[in-house]
């Protein structure tokens, strides 16, 4: 920064100038300061000419605010644009990058990655895109179409039944389930039936073990054993008569079976 008790810079670089009598600031851009040290150094060399090169607007007004200031150390020259007089002071300008500094160039952009797909594999992406968007707006549509096409049912089937107090007739394409309103019934719980206690019973004695028991008998049979039925002891039967004939006090129902007996012989 420049050496001059009257002079502020900004964060831009731009200057400010104060008018040492009545404190006025004056703003000078960095855009100006470059170009007054441009056309100072023309003046230097006697090059300026009025009707070829275009005079810097506020020039005169700067180099009467910079000289404000003795102890500075730089002058500039000063120009009448009206008479064209000038007058070359001994002591240099400022040098250009101290009077208006030029802000730092941008910073260099990083470098790019390689692509990572092929042109043929981001156009294969970009159509596989395009087919999977297109097909989820045809499947919003035709869901919008059924909503629209069942609240019309719906409407039309409340309708006819205010109109006519009936309930309406049934429509085969409606979903399964719903009312005349058009509400699905609500599904009630199921009741868990009771299991049938089976009461669990010895098998019973079938053909085969009968067969066994008949096998058995004819086996002790063979064998000699005593029959089972004439055991030792055993009672006559009733319809036998003894050889000593009726015994005495014999009941009638004996007699009677016995001459039936007789009968039959």
């Amino acid at each position: 920064m420049p050496r001059h008790i009257l002079l502020s810079r900004r964060a831009n670089n731009d200057i400010v100038i104060r008018n040492g009598d009545e404190g006025i600031p004056f703003l000078f851009t960095v855009t100006q300061l470059r170009a007054y040290w441009k056309f100072d150094r023309r003046l230097r060399a006697g090059r300026f000419k009025p009707h070829k090169h275009a005079y810097p607007a506020g020039y005169e007004s700067f180099v009467v605010l910079w000289h404000q200031d003795e102890d500075s150390g730089y002058r500039f020259v000063t120009y009448d644009p009206d008479t064209g007089e000038t007058s070359i002071p001994e002591l240099p300008p400022l040098p250009i990058d101290e009077l208006a500094p030029l802000p730092p160039p941008p910073a260099a952009p990083p470098p790019q990655a390689p692509p990572q797909h092929t042109p043929e594999e981001v156009q294969a992406i970009q159509g596989s895109l395009i087919f999977t968007a297109g097909r989820h707006v045809r499947h919003l549509q035709m869901a919008s179409r059924s909503m629209a096409a069942r609240t019309e049912r719906r409407k039309a089937k409340k309708a006819i039944k205010r109109a006519f107090g009936a309930p309406a007739p049934e429509d085969d394409s409606s979903s399964e389930g719903e009312d005349a309103s058009g509400r699905r019934p609500k599904k009630r719980a199921r009741k868990e039936r009771p299991v049938p206690k089976v009461a669990i019973t010895a098998p019973r004695a079938g053909p085969s073990s009968r067969i066994e028991e008949m096998d058995a008998y004819l086996s002790a049979d063979a064998e000699g054993e005593p029959d089972p039925d004439e055991k030792e002891g055993a009672e006559e039967p009733r319809n036998v008569v003894s050889s000593a004939g009726p015994t005495e006090g014999g009941s009638k129902k004996k007699k009677k079976k016995t001459g039936a007996v007789e009968g039959d012989a």
